[in-house]
């Protein structure tokens, strides 16, 4: 569990000391934690680590290297620590032959790299880019960190905001490729590292979800060597762990990990994160009978108000069923996050296939907005902002989409979804981890199990397709129980109990906690003395608060727009 930042300058001057308080003093918002600092003639570096991981990931002997999460480099079971991992890529930094070493890492990880004697900095994350780095290039100057909140609470870190870009994140709750709401400051894409210096700074790829082939045909063998990544993958986490946490839903992808974890007789504790009479409480409590597990239940609202990671480390403080399991390493859970996009390709439809092949990119953006309900709140917004902004999202995406370089423009979707939202699941998470103090295990996440999926033709892994072939792989009892499937996937072969769907369609009751949630976003921002900004219309926020005060749903989602306008606008996403 870690979180680390810092600023590197080109020229080798000294950091001011007022950036270094500022930097250091917002690590972390958790009065236990004290700061490991590295300071070298113009390179400040710091981290606040508190052991859920085992040793610190701090290298400083001269050359020197920070790191968060695991980057977990090769597929042996009996892999290096982390702090091994880390010694190993600042020596590929240092030699200058980092790309091999680089594209040995499987593991969710961020990390920075100094050589002394070269004045060479290398900051890196994983393939996938979930472990976000943000940075920003300040006149000689790099400056980095893993959470957002950090560059907020840095005054030398201009806080102009990308209004195309913030329209994006209010409307998606993420932005596209590698922007933020802030100009000048970017996420490092996965696979893809910065390289600073005395002449400047640039970014390399080393890796390319596009260039992946994907000519490999389905064959038995070819399954079975999905599978044993994945044996592979949970091993390399495991780290000789007698027990486990896990989170399990009414999907496949949680079941999965809780039953490779069950194959190896480890004690497992699952917790099922939902609302009342769902569909996903049912399942996961029949499948926890059927594979052998503890289960937890927890309510948890519709919509939700924080992210998962939110409740999952709320019922961790609470329960202590849950928190003291003997064999399992304090604060870690197992989740299934990856699964639906990497694995089963579920954002991809065959009218979406077709359209992208036949080269009408426009059509299909509009496909994926409609899926997606990517509007911008047009109603919000003055008219000179409307109309600047009128066709935005499509527009916007069908030019990612044009842009993809594959084989098969089919799976230009695919590798939009992969290299652009996958990363926001568990942001939350590392953004709050300070304060959370838990870290997910997420071997759907791997690297090489990833890579491995994207390599057969598109057609065989639509709908859960290949998921489907690799599920034989398991013990029988995956199939045991039902399960829920999207709309257009291969679907469980078994009846569904008489339980609510997370698709159906919305109650009263989810009404009454949007309202509720838009109401404490709007009074928090307005308590921190947020700013409207020009382009919001005062008269369409107050409609929203009073109509959704009253008791009236209809604007609810434009008073949490508006919330989130004011709280980027004055330069504080953490709210």
């Amino acid at each position: 569990m870690t979180i680390l930042a810092g600023v590197f300058r080109h020229d080798r001057q000294p950091v001011d000391e007022g950036w270094r308080r500022s930097l250091v003093g917002a690590l972390s918002r958790d009065p236990r934690d004290v700061p490991q600092v590295i300071d070298r003639p113009g390179l400040l570096m710091a981290k606040v680590d508190v052991g859920v991981l085992g040793a610190p990931a701090f290298i400083d002997d001269g050359n020197a290297a920070i790191g968060a999460g695991e980057p977990l480099l090769g597929g042996s079971s009996a892999a290096s620590t982390r702090q091994q991992d880390l010694k190993t890529l600042l020596r590929a930094h240092v030699a200058g032959e980092g790309v091999e070493a680089f594209l040995q890492a499987r593991g969710t990880y961020a990390a920075a790299f100094y050589d002394l004697a070269g004045h060479r900095l290398c900051l890196a994350n994983d393939r996938l880019g979930v472990r976000t780095l943000y940075y920003a290039r300040l006149g000689d100057c790099v400056v980095f960190a893993t959470a957002r909140r950090i560059l907020d609470a840095l005054p030398f870190v201009p806080k102009r905001v990308d209004n195309a870009a913030l329209h994006e994140w209010v409307t998606a709750e993420y932005c596209f490729e590698n922007r933020t709401p802030y100009e000048g400051v970017f996420m490092l894409r996965g696979g893809e590292r910065l390289l600073a210096d005395a002449d400047g700074a640039r970014l390399t790829v080393d890796w390319d979800w596009a260039s992946v082939p994907d000519d490999r045909p389905v064959t038995p063998e070819a399954v079975e060597e999905l599978y044993q990544l994945f044996v592979e993958a949970v091993d390399l986490r495991l780290k000789g762990d007698t027990a486990a946490r896990a989170l399990l839903s009414g999907g496949l992808d949680s079941r999965m990990i809780v039953t490779e974890l069950r194959r190896r007789g480890l004690e497992v504790r699952t917790l099922t994160l939902t609302w009342p009479r769902s569909l996903d409480a049912v399942l996961a409590e029949q499948y926890a009978a059927a594979i052998g597990t503890r289960h937890f239940m927890a309510d948890v609202p519709r919509p939700l108000e924080y992210d998962i990671s939110h409740y999952t480390e709320k019922f961790l403080r609470a329960e202590a069923d849950y928190r003291e399991v003997p064999g399992a390493r304090p604060g870690l859970v197992w989740a299934g996050d990856g699964g639906s996009v990497c694995l089963g390709f579920v954002n991809t439809t065959p009218p979406l296939v077709e359209a992208l092949r036949a080269g009408r990119y426009d059509e299909a953006a509009r496909i994926h907005v409609e899926r997606k309900f990517l509007r911008l709140r047009a109603k919000l917004l003055r008219r000179e902002e409307r109309e600047r902004f009128a066709g935005y999202f499509e527009t916007r995406i069908a030019d990612i989409l044009r842009s993809y370089g594959g084989r098969d423009p089919g799976r230009a979707l695919q590798w939009f979804m992969m290299t652009t939202q996958e990363r926001y699941q568990v942001s939350g998470l590392y953004e709050n981890i300070d304060l959370r103090r838990i870290e997910y295990v997420m071997p759907l996440f791997d690297a090489w199990l990833a890579a491995a999926f994207q390599r057969f033709p598109l057609d065989e892994c639509v709908g859960h397709k290949l998921y489907d072939r690799w599920m034989d792989r398991f013990p029988a009892v995956v199939r045991s129980v039902p399960w829920q499937a999207y709309a257009g996937h291969i679907a469980s072969p078994l009846p569904l109990p008489d339980a609510d769907i997370q698709w159906k369609p919305l109650s009263a009751e989810y009404h009454a906690q949007q309202r509720r949630t838009a109401l404490a976003r709007y009074h928090a921002v307005r308590k921190a003395g947020t700013e409207r900004p020009p382009f919001v219309r005062p008269e369409m926020e107050l409609a929203a608060y009073w109509f959704t005060r009253l008791g009236h749903s209809k604007l609810a989602y434009l008073l949490d727009a508006a919330a989130a306008y004011r709280a980027w606008w004055s330069g504080r996403s953490d709210l």
